[in-house]
Parts: structure tokens; C-alpha cells; sequence
């Protein structure tokens, strides 16, 4: 049986580890980058011209640069929980940051899109996120999400028995329809990372910061490789998964509006 490990961690936490991998993860996020670039190409497909955007989570800035060659945004407001984000953003008149927790910051409004990329899984309450966005966003404006759900890094939870505490994807589309938005779009995928060593595949975690709320591992780094490529080892390599949800809804117009969402 697997067990998950508790709740998401304490914000503090989460912006120590992603704060220590910044550097770093601009190199090693290779499935982020492509969910970015998806995302993005969604989100293209509902934006109105010239829109008033918020990225929550913006990290090192591809989504944001992605969003700023797409959208052509009049505004893109970029948040993220370490503060030293804002310097690797790309210095652009339409961008301006605020450093904090996406739960507790507020939300200029009016706002055309609320956006963020492989962010709200690590928040605790997302449902504060969609009410702060319903409340921020125009009618008819947009939520659009790419979140990872509990099966990555399933080759980790085999090893320590407790999975990240990832909701699925049902829980997000109830929780939307809940808050108030009209889901459009509800989709998962699987991209599986191979690397020579385990060793390698567990430096990749820790660069990309996604240790964050960190698997309860025991034992001694050579018996988790060791462990890990006896398990998972396929030829001359070993995997590792990730599981990507891509969430799209929409604020209402009217009350009146019940179109189902695309899967």
C-alpha cells in the first residue's frame, strides 16, 4: 500500500528547495519546458487580443517568455514564492512582479487570464487560488493550469512506499466547477525521462527543485540506486515519469452557460 506523505509542505520549504535549484533548472526542466510550451499553445486558443494576464509560479520565466511572444499581453503580472525570481525574468514594459504566496497575495484586477505552470500542486489550497482568480478575473476571462499529478515520479513511490500528495485530476475539474468557472479543458499525459544511472535521475529531481515536499527516503544514497536500478532498470537506462494535467476554465458570462468541458 502506498501512503501519502502528509500534506503539501510548509510554504518555507517549498521556497528553500526551489530556491536552492534556480540555477540549475533551467537546464534540467525538460518536461516542464514542453508542459509550458502546450499550455501556452491552449491558452492562445481563448485569449483575447492584447490581454491583462497573471502568472502565478513563474520560476525562471519560460512560460512568462512564451506568454509574452504568444499573447502579446497589454500586462503579464508575474508572482512567485522566492522573491529572487524577478531577476531572471526578461525586462519587458508589460511585466511586473510580485514575490509571495499565490494563496494570500492579491490579485489586481480586472484581470482577462490567471495562468501557471506546474505550480498548483504545490499550493495547498487551490480552491483559495480559483476564488481569488474568479474575483480578479472579467467575465468570460480565463483559468489555465498545467499541474503534476500523484503517479510522478512513480518509480520513487515504489521504492519509498509514500507517494506525493498530488490530487487527481477529478478533484481539480470538481473543485473548478465548484469555485464557479465552466471547465473547457481537462486533460492528462505522461512523459517518461531516461537517464544512464539512477544516480542521474535522482540529481535531476534535486535540480528541478521537485524534492520540495521530498519522498520519505531511508537508507544511504548508494542503497537508493542501487535499489532503483534493480528495480526500474531498463537496458542501459531508467525511467522516470511524469504525470501532467492540463486544466482550462472559464469565468462565466452569464448565468446560463453549461457547455461541458473537452477531454
Amino acid at each position: 500500500m502506498y501512503h501519502m506523505k502528509g500534506n503539501v509542505p510548509p510554504s518555507a520549504l517549498i521556497r528553500r528547495r526551489f530556491q536552492d535549484s534556480f540555477s540549475s533548472y533551467e537546464q534540467h526542466a525538460i518536461v516542464q519546458k514542453k508542459v509550458a510550451h502546450m499550455l501556452c499553445e491552449r491558452v492562445v486558443s481563448f485569449a483575447p487580443p492584447a490581454p491583462y494576464i497573471m502568472e502565478i509560479g513563474c520560476g525562471t520565466g519560460f512560460l512568462t517568455r512564451l506568454l509574452l511572444n504568444r499573447c502579446a499581453p497589454a500586462r503579464l503580472i508575474t508572482n512567485d514564492l522566492v522573491p529572487e525570481a524577478q531577476t531572471y525574468l526578461p525586462p519587458h514594459p508589460a511585466v511586473y512582479f510580485i514575490a509571495g504566496d499565490a494563496e494570500k497575495i492579491d490579485y489586481p484586477a480586472p484581470l482577462d487570464i490567471v495562468i501557471g505552470g506546474g505550480v498548483l500542486q504545490w499550493i495547498r489550497h487551490p480552491e483559495h487560488v480559483f476564488q481569488k482568480a474568479l474575483k480578479a478575473l472579467r467575465k468570460g476571462g480565463l483559468v489555465a493550469f498545467s499541474i503534476f499529478g500523484p503517479l510522478t515520479m512513480i518509480e520513487v513511490t515504489v521504492l519509498t512506499h509514500c507517494r506525493l500528495p498530488f490530487r487527481s485530476l477529478s478533484w481539480y475539474v470538481h473543485t473548478l466547477r465548484k469555485t464557479g468557472f465552466l471547465p473547457l479543458i481537462a486533460e492528462e499525459c505522461f512523459y517518461t525521462l531516461f537517464f544512464s544511472s539512477a544516480l542521474e535521475a535522482l540529481y535531476h529531481i534535486k535540480h528541478t527543485g521537485t524534492h520540495a515536499p521530498g519522498h520519505g527516503w531511508k537508507g544511504s544514497i548508494c542503497e537508493i540506486v542501487a535499489t532503483y536500478e534493480k528495480t526500474w532498470k531498463q537496458g542501459n537506462t531508467v525511467p522516470l515519469t511524469y504525470q501532467v494535467f492540463l486544466l482550462i476554465g472559464r469565468k462565466p458570462s452569464n448565468g446560463t452557460d453549461n457547455r461541458d468541458y473537452r477531454d
